[in-house]
């Protein structure tokens, strides 16, 4: 069962599995460059974290209020494409270190951001758990992939049955 959850603030961690936010949380630097489709907690996030972000986002309100939250933030570059696929095309091959697919089109987003992750940088899919994504498995299918899943509520107390989080090493 699918649980919406509609907050008046946003959580202080991105909306991932605790796994992944752990991983993010060991291999994120200052100088690390980040893709992410779908704006929000993660962006705010990734904002105190990294030297360049880029963020990707498809709502215009959506867009509109976390670029009121980040108006004080450098090196954070959000972008307003409905279509979500293309807004990775500016950059040149293997500029980022790490991409996340937590927005619209993830199966069209997760192919076309390939060409922009360098070797060796990591590829996450947030709800990797929904068969519809299950193309992107495909894709990087020899590539090492590791997976975890939320067994019970998060430290903000949400969780649903199956949600996963799955991440790549290009």
């Amino acid at each position: 069962m699918m649980m919406r959850y509609a907050a008046k603030e946003l959580r202080t961690e991105p909306w991932l599995t605790e796994g992944a936010i752990k991983f993010l949380e060991d291999e994120t630097e200052p100088t690390s460059r980040v893709l992410e489709y779908g704006a929000g907690a993660s962006t705010l996030w990734f904002a105190s974290r990294v030297g360049e972000l880029v963020s990707v986002e498809g709502n215009l309100a959506w867009h509109e209020r976390i670029a009121a939250m980040l108006e004080n933030s450098s090196g954070v570059q959000l972008i307003h494409h409905e279509g979500y696929v293309g807004a990775e095309s500016p950059f040149p091959d293997g500029y980022f270190d790490l991409v996340l697919v937590d927005g619209r089109n993830r199966v069209a987003c997760f192919k076309a951001a390939d060409r922009v992750l360098k070797p060796g940088g990591y590829m996450m899919l947030d709800n990797s758990e929904r068969p519809r994504y299950a193309p992107c498995f495909d894709f990087y299918a020899a590539k090492p992939r590791w997976s975890d899943e939320q067994l019970q509520p998060d430290k903000f107390g949400f969780t649903y049955e199956g949600w996963r989080t799955s991440w790549w090493q290009k």
